[in-house]
């Protein structure tokens, strides 16, 4: 795993816990390569938001919890 990949847990850990609608996955994508190819992941980490089974937008590089936040709140409507 990339050191960003680390850092960026404890961010998804907690966003998972403080919007309990929203349900949340981690991919290693040295075991499931087809599947980052399929989604166009270059770069680590990448955080994909999906709705209703499609993806619906993405956010790149170990950002500030806030961002993540509001970008998953603005898609749940919440």
């Amino acid at each position: 795993w990339c050191a960003p990949c680390f850092l960026l847990e404890p961010v998804i850990k907690a966003l998972a816990r403080e919007i309990p609608c929203v349900g949340f996955g981690r991919l290693n994508t040295q075991d499931w390569p087809d599947v980052a190819a399929r989604y166009g992941v270059m770069s680590l980490p990448t955080v994909m938001i999906f709705k209703g089974g499609e993806p619906v937008d993405y956010v790149v590089g170990a950002v500030p919890k806030k961002i993540l936040e509001d970008r998953i709140r603005r898609i749940v409507g919440d």
